[in-house]
């Protein structure tokens, strides 16, 4: 259990499947790059399906909810699909996942067990944070820090 920091983020939001994650948030880092904005934190993506069986058929549907976010510093202004605001903090549970992105789901099945018999329950939506920057490299398994607001 750690407490989760709140930040003021840039973010974009898409429908799609769930490989579309890491090819979006090296989107969202390029437009960072491009404008000159100053970087406070490695990016998140955000997982509004924390149902299991959900986040499967939206996933096969192509119609998962995608958002991905930057923490950033400085004065900056939302432009087109770029928004800015703040992602709240508070009490969660934490896990440290690394390997092929392929292989998430069933870390999710465990952490959400896991958080079942602590008798806790997930109180929004999960982030995922990359620690490394897989989009930058293709075939470079993630680190990925998963954290999920609990009550």
């Amino acid at each position: 259990m750690v407490e989760g920091a709140a930040h003021r983020v840039i973010g974009m939001r898409r429908q799609g499947r769930y490989e579309d994650v890491i090819p979006l948030l090296g989107e969202l880092v390029a437009f960072a790059e491009e404008h000159g904005i100053e970087r406070a934190g490695p990016p998140a993506y955000i997982r509004h399906e924390t149902d299991l069986g959900e986040a499967a058929r939206a996933h096969h549907a192509g119609t998962a909810d995608l958002e991905v976010v930057l923490p950033v510093e400085g004065s900056v202004e939302a432009q087109g699909e770029v928004g800015i605001y703040d992602l709240a903090g508070g009490p969660m549970a934490r896990i440290i996942f690394m390997g092929p992105y392929e292989e998430l789901e069933e870390e999710y099945r465990d952490f959400f067990a896991w958080l079942d018999r602590h008798g806790k329950r997930v109180a929004g939506p999960v982030r995922e944070v990359f620690v490394n920057e897989p989009w930058e490299n293709p075939g470079q398994d993630p680190v990925v820090w998963i954290y999920a607001p609990v009550e």
